[in-house]
C-alpha cells in the first residue's frame, strides 16, 4: 500500500491485457482506482503523478499481504489478434539491489528498459520514450528501472542478487554463448549503435535459425521496439509492418538478410559494433543498397552519417567458408567481399573476394 503525507497523487500501472486489446497505445496505462489507498502489487510496474510541492512518500505493508520485497514476479498471458501485442507485462524490480532474472525455459529471452534507466525520457520532450532492448540472460535488473517483457507463456520470474549488484549494467553489446542460445537458433548477434556524444548504445539483436520456419512474428524470437524518439541514435529491423529490436530469420542458401533503419540525431561519426559470438560458423556483414561493405564479425564499423532516418543499410548473416588445409587449387573462397586468413599446407594466405594472396600481398590465385 502507498501513502503520501499531506499530498494527493495519481497512480497508474501498465496493463498488458489492454495492449492485447487495443495495441501499443497510451491507453495501456490505467489508473489504480479500486481503493482509496491505491494498493500496489510487488513486481508490477507503476508510475505516480504528484501535486506540486509534495515532500514525502511512504510505502506501508497491507495487512495479510505478501512481503513487499518478494523474490518472485509473476508474468501473465494476454491473447491478442496480433502476436506483436500479446503477453506484454510491465514489471519492476521488487528488491533493493541490482538483480538478475531466472525464467522458466523458453518463456522469454529479451526485454526492454527505458534507455537511461529513469523516467526522464518518458516525460521529456520526445514524442515517445526511448527504450533499449536487453538480453535477460546477460543484463542486470536495476532498482527502479521499468522493464517490459513478452513471455511465450505465463510464468514466474525469480529475482536473484546480481554478481554486479552495485554496478550499473554496461551499455556495450554482450557476449552470446552458444550453450545459451534458444532452441532452433544457430547464432545471435547484438548490434549496437553509438556516437561520440551518445555513448549509450541502442541495441538490436538479430538471430539466425538453421531450420526453415514460417516468415511471421514469433513471440520469444522477435520483439517490437518499445519506442522511437528524436534526439538519439537508434537502429531497428523493418519487418512484419513493425519496428523490431529482435528479429529471427531462417537461412536460405546459407544466408539471412535483415533490412535496417538507422536514425541519426545529428551529423557526425557513429559506430556500429557487435559483441563477441562464439559460433564462428557464421559472419555478420553490414550492407548498403544490398552490397556488403563491412564484415562486422572482424571489427566495428565507423562512418560519417547525416542527420535523419535512412533505410539504405542492412545486415547479412552468411555461413563462413571452411578453413582450407589442402592445396591452393582446392581453396573454397567467399565471393561476398570477406577478407580472412587461411592455412594451406602450413602456409598462411589471405583471401579477399574470389582471390587468394600471399601475406606480402602477391596474387596467388
Amino acid at each position: 500500500m502507498v501513502c503520501v503525507i499531506g499530498q494527493d497523487f495519481d497512480l497508474i500501472y501498465y496493463s498488458g491485457s489492454e495492449r492485447a486489446s487495443v495495441g501499443n497505445k497510451p491507453s495501456c496505462w490505467k489508473y489504480v482506482q479500486h481503493d482509496a489507498n491505491k494498493t500496489m502489487r510487488p513486481g508490477q510496474l507503476y508510475m505516480m503523478y504528484f501535486d506540486p510541492g509534495f515532500k514525502t512518500i511512504r510505502f506501508v505493508k497491507k495487512a495479510g499481504s505478501a512481503v513487499l520485497y518478494t523474490g518472485t514476479v509473476s508474468v501473465s498471458e494476454f491473447g491478442a489478434s496480433d502476436d506483436k501485442d500479446a503477453n506484454w507485462n510491465g514489471i519492476a524490480n521488487p528488491k533493493t539491489y541490482y538483480a538478475s532474472l531466472s525464467l522458466s525455459a523458453g518463456s522469454a529471452t529479451y526485454a526492454q528498459v527505458l534507455n537511461n534507466g529513469s523516467l526522464d525520457d518518458y516525460f521529456g520532450n520526445s514524442e515517445n520514450p526511448v527504450y533499449k532492448t536487453i538480453s535477460l540472460g546477460e543484463s542486470s535488473f536495476s532498482v527502479g528501472k521499468p522493464l517490459f517483457i513478452q513471455p511465450t507463456q505465463a510464468t514466474t520470474i525469480i529475482v536473484d542478487k546480481s554478481e554486479n549488484a552495485t554496478i550499473t549494467p554496461a551499455s556495450a553489446p554482450r557476449r552470446v554463448r552458444v550453450k545459451n542460445l534458444p532452441k532452433g537458433i544457430a547464432a545471435v548477434y547484438c548490434l549496437a549503435i553509438a556516437g561520440e556524444d551518445q555513448p549509450e548504445a541502442d541495441n538490436l539483436f538479430v538471430q539466425v535459425a538453421e531450420d526453415e520456419k514460417a516468415d511471421r512474428y514469433t513471440i520469444g524470437q522477435d520483439l517490437v521496439k518499445g519506442g522511437v524518439a528524436s534526439g538519439r541514435a537508434q537502429v531497428w529491423v523493418n519487418r512484419y509492418d513493425a519496428k523490431l529490436s529482435v528479429n529471427t530469420q531462417a537461412l536460405s542458401e546459407n544466408e539471412a538478410t535483415y533490412p535496417l533503419t538507422i536514425q541519426i540525431p545529428s551529423n557526425g561519426e557513429y559506430t556500429l559494433s557487435i559483441g563477441a559470438v562464439e559460433n564462428e560458423e557464421y559472419a555478420l556483414y553490414l550492407t548498403r543498397n544490398g552490397e556488403a561493405i563491412w564484415n562486422l564479425s572482424d571489427g566495428a564499423y565507423t562512418g560519417a552519417f547525416e542527420k535523419g532516418t535512412t533505410s539504405e543499410y542492412g545486415l547479412r548473416v552468411s555461413a563462413r567458408a571452411p578453413q582450407i588445409t589442402t592445396g591452393i587449387d582446392e581453396a573454397v573462397v567467399d565471393a561476398k567481399g570477406e577478407t580472412r586468413k587461411v592455412l594451406i599446407n602450413n602456409t598462411v594466405y589471405i583471401i579477399r573476394g574470389e582471390n587468394v594472396y600471399s601475406v606480402d600481398g602477391q596474387l596467388v590465385k
